[in-house]
């Protein structure tokens, strides 16, 4: 019998619209629809009464879970997004112009590169690694969970459950408003990608 635990970005957030990193932004009303969606497909395919909800504690994640009952929802701190340090709320093209030292740096190894007085992905690793844990709590207990979370944060997951190597891990392409389905059994992970966007034709 297989286990299954589905991961998921936020919806679009105005920080997605505004290319900028970090902060703790609204979704917008493309990542509104998005909520509904998800929403909705889930109901459609698990028992959203006993479903397990784990979100970041940051805006955009839990108003893109706002729709799934409150009984079984849970904020972790370990989800938050990748912290940015003193480059939070800036855009990459800002960085790139007031700080090309770092912008550099950070392209010669994005997975050990630590932003200034911020996370690298390895600390992040570090961070996210305990989700793990809590998945398979969930699996000993029957139960299904989904995770709402951030980009580098699904990638980190995304790279344990399919043991990717940590170089390749900052490049995942991980798309907005797709969920991640992931199937544990004999142990191993068998994905599959679900197209949930509200504005495109499935």
């Amino acid at each position: 019998m297989s286990n299954t635990v589905y991961l998921t970005r936020h919806g679009q957030s105005i920080y997605n619209i505004q290319n900028r990193i970090g902060g703790d932004s609204n979704i917008s009303d493309y990542g509104q629809e998005y909520s509904k969606k998800l929403f909705e497909y889930i109901k459609a395919n698990e028992n959203i009464d006993t479903l397990k909800v784990y979100t970041s504690q940051l805006i955009r994640t839990k108003q893109t879970s706002q729709h799934f009952p409150n009984h079984n929802k849970v904020e972790l701190e370990l989800l938050n997004e990748i912290n940015a340090g003193e480059f939070e709320n800036m855009t990459y093209q800002d960085i790139k112009n007031k700080h090309s030292d770092e912008y550099n740096k950070r392209k010669v190894n994005k997975f050990t590169y630590r932003y200034p007085k911020g996370e690298s992905y390895k600390d992040l690793q570090d961070r996210v690694s305990g989700i793990i844990k809590i998945i398979h709590q969930d699996f000993f207990e029957n139960k299904t969970g989904i995770v709402v979370c951030h980009n580098a944060v699904l990638r980190i997951i995304y790279g344990l459950f399919l043991n990717i190597s940590d170089n390749e891990i900052p490049h995942l392409n991980i798309p907005l408003h797709t969920l991640f389905k992931f199937e544990h059994d004999d142990n191993k992970y068998k994905l599959t990608m679900i197209n949930l966007d509200p504005r495109t034709e499935v």
